[in-house]
């Protein structure tokens, strides 16, 4: 899925259509997915509402689609500063969503930001954890 770079025109807004969580994203764990009619789905997305049945619980990796981290921004003078991945500059999105490019502005999205500021923080915990477990950073996103 190509990624592209968020510029201050940049437009996004859930359509709740529930394609996330269709095989997406579900190959970096494989524990989520299941095949239901043919095709993989999250263990865990109802189709007959596109809805997810497990989401104040969901993992990491869904909490932040369609938007992209680059886990090479979060080194700084040789030392890991995982919260400068959130920053909206160091953030791309998946441009084929069905919800890019509609909705508010990337940028001025108050609600957004503090989600990114709130994704942030997790996954500075999380870093920090697999750091010190000795772990791989890919593993907690």
């Amino acid at each position: 899925m190509p990624e592209v770079e968020i510029d201050k025109k940049t437009r996004w807004e859930c359509q709740r259509c529930g394609e996330c969580c269709r095989g997406i994203i579900l190959s970096m764990n494989k524990n989520l997915s299941v095949v239901k009619d043919g095709k993989v789905i999250c263990k865990f997305f109802d189709s007959s509402n596109n809805f997810c049945l497990n989401y104040n619980e969901r993992p990491f990796i869904c909490k932040l689609y369609p938007f992209v981290i680059d886990l090479g921004n979060i080194v700084e003078d040789g030392v890991a500063r995982p919260e400068k991945a959130f920053l909206l500059d160091n953030i791309k999105i998946h441009s084929e969503c069905s919800g890019y490019g509609k909705g508010k502005r990337i940028f001025g999205n108050k609600n957004l930001q503090r989600k990114f500021e709130k994704l942030g923080e997790e996954f500075a915990v999380r870093f920090k954890v697999c750091f010190e477990e000795g772990g791989d950073v890919r593993d907690i996103i």
